[in-house]
């Protein structure tokens, strides 16, 4: 309700831009707060629904997970969640050109990566002989997984973090 309940468009664009501008990524202009179910095509597929859908400006589609236990399988349900929303988009008359990224964010209570206290891990599809190279000139997916559990929250708590974990 805090992110896609009617009029918190200010809300969810300002906590994107926050998790963006942490990965180095450019901000949004606007969003558009989306209806989260994703229904199923044919008689035995399966229906699922997003925590928070968005759209920017450019046509970009965001999912916003909150997860408060880790189940198995996690990492596979942000790949379907993200692979919805990108083959979701295509309307009569598309083009493949005419196809938008799309980025899932998870809010994860737990711990997931213990051997760093960063509490923001995002993904790159790179090369994988090649590391520093993308793999793709522009990502279609992004994945961001943001560990509740190693921030201090408490309301006294004000500073940002750089990108190794440390506290500034």
């Amino acid at each position: 309700y805090l992110l896609a309940g009617e009029g918190r468009q200010a809300l969810t664009k300002s906590f994107i831009n926050a998790v963006l501008e942490d990965s180095g990524d450019p901000c949004v202009e606007t969003v558009e707060l989306k209806s989260p179910f994703n229904l199923a095509n044919w008689a035995d597929d399966k229906e699922t629904i997003l925590d928070v859908k968005v759209s920017d400006a450019t046509g970009a589609q965001y999912d916003i997970e909150i997860q408060n236990a880790l189940h198995e399988g996690f990492f596979k349900r942000l790949v379907l969640y993200w692979a919805q929303l990108y083959a979701g988009q295509p309307e009569a008359g598309w083009k493949y050109g005419e196809l938008h990224p799309c980025t899932v964010i998870a809010l994860l209570h737990e711990r997931i990566y213990t051997d760093t206290d960063k509490p923001h891990t995002y993904s790159a599809i790179v090369d994988r002989c090649e590391r520093s190279r993308p793999f793709f000139p522009e990502s279609p997916a992004d994945y961001h997984i943001l560990e509740l559990a190693k921030f201090e929250l408490n309301e006294k708590q004000l500073y940002t973090m750089d990108r190794k974990g440390t506290q500034r």
